[in-house]
C-alpha cells in the first residue's frame, strides 16, 4: 500500500544542483564503475520533450508516460527497476505535487519485492527537487554559459528547455 510510506526526501533547488554537480564530477573522475545516480522525470511525455534536466555524466529515465496515473505501472517495469535498483534516485516534476506521490510509489514498489522489482536491491536514497522545476528556474533562470572568468564559479542551470505547464505560470 503506497499511502503507508514514507515520501521523498525534499531538496532545494541549491541542494539539488549542489549534489548532482558533485555527482557528476564524481562520474567523470571516475570514482564510480557504474553510476551510483539517477535522474527521475516523472512528468508526462508531452512534458518532457518541451524540457528536462540534462547532468553530464547521468543517466535519467524517462517513463515516458501519458498520464500520470500510469506512472505506478512505468516504475514497476524490468527497465526501470533495473535502472533505479541499488541508486540514488533525483526525482522531479513540474511543481513537486507529483513526486510527492512518485516517491512513495517507488518505495512501495521496492519495499514489495514482486513484480519487476523481485530480487532487486531497493534504491539508496530518494530525492525529489522541493518545489519542483518551477522553484528551480526561480532560483536558476535560464541555462547561460558564464560571461567571464568572474561567473566561473557561479553554478550552472541544469535544466534544458521549457518548464510546460497548463496555467498562469505557463513560461512559453
Amino acid at each position: 500500500d503506497w499511502k503507508n510510506n514514507t515520501p521523498a526526501q525534499h531538496l532545494s533547488p541549491e541542494e539539488w544542483n549542489n549534489k548532482l554537480l558533485e555527482l557528476a564530477q564524481q562520474e567523470e573522475e571516475g570514482s564510480f564503475e557504474e553510476s551510483e545516480a539517477v535522474i527521475l522525470d516523472t512528468r508526462n511525455i508531452y512534458e518532457t520533450r518541451v524540457g528536462h534536466f540534462a547532468v553530464p555524466q547521468l543517466p535519467t529515465l524517462f517513463p515516458n508516460t501519458r498520464k500520470f496515473s500510469s506512472l505506478p505501472l512505468a516504475l514497476n517495469t524490468e527497465e526501470a527497476a533495473e535502472a533505479l535498483a541499488g541508486k540514488q534516485v533525483f526525482m522531479y516534476c513540474t511543481g513537486g505535487v507529483r513526486c510527492e506521490r512518485a516517491g512513495t510509489y517507488l518505495r512501495a514498489l521496492s519495499d514489495s519485492n514482486s513484480g519487476a522489482w523481485q530480487g532487486k536491491e531497493k534504491p539508496k536514497a530518494i530525492f525529489q527537487l522541493k518545489g519542483g522545476i518551477q522553484k528551480y528556474l526561480e532560483t536558476y533562470g535560464e541555462q547561460v554559459e558564464p560571461k567571464s572568468d568572474d561567473d566561473a564559479d557561479a553554478k550552472p542551470c541544469l535544466y534544458r528547455g521549457k518548464n510546460f505547464v497548463f496555467d498562469q505560470r505557463r513560461t512559453d
